[in-house]
This record gives C-alpha cells, structure tokens and sequence, in this order.
C-alpha cells in the first residue's frame, strides 16, 4: 500500500508542532500560520526539507494531516482526511477519519456546507458561492447585467418613492387642520 509521505520529523519539530496547536476544547484549534485553499482555512506546519536544512528550503504541510501522521500514522495514498467537526483549523484526531474525497465532500453538503466548506443556507444553497458566480457572470456580460440592474432598481426606487409619498401624505392629512368653509372630502 502507498502512503502520502509526510517526513520523519525531529523531535524539535514535533515540539514546535504542539506549542502550534491549543488543546483546551474539544477541537484543538492551530494557532499557527494558515493558509487560503479553494476558499477555506487550513493550518499550515512549515519544516526544511531536510532535517537541519536551510529555511530558504522548505516544504509546507496542513498541520491536521501532520497531527494524524503523529498520532495515528501515515495517510494511505488516494486518501484525504474528512473533518468530521467541519472545523478546518482542528488538529485533533478524535474529530478525524481517512476516507475518499468524494465521501468528504458528500458529507460536507449533508451536513450543510458546499464542496468548498461555506455553510449553506436554509434552502440549501451556498450564498457565497451564488455570489462569485454572479460577480463572475457579471464581468462576463457587462451589458446584460447592467440593464438587469436598471430594470430592476429603477421599479424598486419607484415602488419606494411611492410608499413615502404615501406615508408624507397621510401625516400631513392629520397634522393639518382643516380651514374653514372647505368641503367634506379636504385633502392637503
């Protein structure tokens, strides 16, 4: 069987690796570096490629596949690690299971949350990824959207217009009094 190699680290290492992580909750939360993949937060564990190697030379590891590596050993090929809290920054292997990237992403979206990790809506919809796909097709079809816009903000502004004619309307009914030898149905 194949594994993902992540190297034998020293023992410095492993000890710079725990001060990184907080195990006072029930998630141990890294407070290390992190980085931004595909829109979500993993914690990154930086080692020299080489056991006391130059830093200039230096591979970039998620720390919750190097604290699996650590407490459980190594990840087998093909494999990815499924958060089972969806707390990306979690190193803690309780909250963790190996399994295939397509289970992982089929449990993210049962549980609520898109293939790239954003919580979704009531209506199971991911709102931030509705959003980058309509900035997306906007910048495509300028025109389009720009009219689209119009249309729509221009009926708004009207309808709102409207309503607070209306409300101005009824307030300067009652505070007005009506003057004297004006018909019945006086408005201001």
């Amino acid at each position: 069987m194949k594994f993902k190699i992540i190297r034998v680290l020293t023992e410095e290492e492993v000890v710079r690796f725990w001060k990184s992580v907080d195990r006072g909750g029930d998630c141990w939360s890294w407070r290390g570096p992190s980085s931004l993949a595909n829109k979500v937060r993993y914690g990154v564990f930086v080692v020299p490629k080489a056991p006391r190697g130059l830093w200039t030379d230096k591979t970039m590891y998620k720390a919750h596949r190097v604290a699996w590596t650590l407490e459980r050993g190594p990840i087998p090929a093909r494999l990815t690690i499924d958060h089972l809290c969806r707390n990306t920054l979690c190193c803690n292997p309780a909250h963790m299971e190996v399994v295939t990237q397509s289970v992982n992403t089929l449990r993210a979206v049962r549980k609520g949350f898109c293939r790239l990790g954003h919580k979704m809506s009531e209506k199971g919809v991911c709102l931030v990824c509705a959003r980058v796909r309509q900035k997306a097709w906007r910048e495509k079809n300028p025109e389009r959207a720009s009219a689209i816009w119009k249309r729509y903000y221009d009926t708004k502004g009207r309808e709102l217009q409207r309503k607070r004619y209306g409300k101005w309307r009824e307030s300067i009914q009652i505070l007005t009094p009506k003057p004297e030898g004006w018909p019945e149905g006086w408005k201001p």
